[in-house]
C-alpha cells in the first residue's frame, strides 16, 4: 500500500552509504583530533548518494573484504546495486586493507575484471 511505498522511498532516501554505516568504526580506530574534526563535521550531504552513483557510467570493480570493520559489506552491496555497470568481489579472511592482507587475491581480482570486461546490467525500472 501507499504505507510501504512511502517507507521505500525513506529507506532510499536514507541508504547506509559508506560514511554513515562506518561513522562508529571510523571514530574508534582514528584518535587525531585532526581526523575526528572531519569525521564529526562531516553530513549526510557531503556523502554520495544512489544518484550520484547511478550516473557513473563506467565498469567499476569494487574489491570487498568481507571481514572489514570499517566498511560493512552491506555498504558495498548497495554500491553494486545503484552503479550500472558494477561487480562486486569480496574477498575471504579480509579486513579493510586488501591490497596487504590479500594482495594476491586481489591483484587476481584486478585482473579477471581487466580481461574480461563488464558487460553492462540492464536496469530496472
Amino acid at each position: 500500500g501507499v504505507g510501504s511505498v512511502r517507507s521505500r522511498k525513506l529507506q532510499a532516501a536514507r541508504m547506509p552509504w559508506v560514511f554513515e554505516m562506518s561513522r562508529h568504526g571510523f571514530l574508534k580506530a582514528y584518535t587525531s583530533r585532526a581526523v575526528r574534526y572531519v569525521l564529526e563535521s562531516t553530513t549526510r550531504e557531503h556523502a554520495y548518494g544512489p544518484k550520484d552513483l547511478a550516473d557513473i557510467d563506467k565498469p567499476t570493480l569494487l574489491i570487498w573484504g568481507e571481514q572489514d570493520g570499517l566498511f560493512q559489506l552491506e555498504v558495498a552491496r548497495a554500491m553494486e546495486r545503484h552503479l550500472p555497470h558494477s561487480q562486486l568481489v569480496t574477498l575471504r579472511h579480509t579486513g579493510h586493507a586488501a591490497h596487504w592482507e590479500n594482495p594476491r587475491e586481489m591483484t587476481a581480482a584486478i585482473d579477471r575484471f581487466r580481461r574480461r570486461g563488464l558487460e553492462p546490467r540492464l536496469r530496472v525500472g
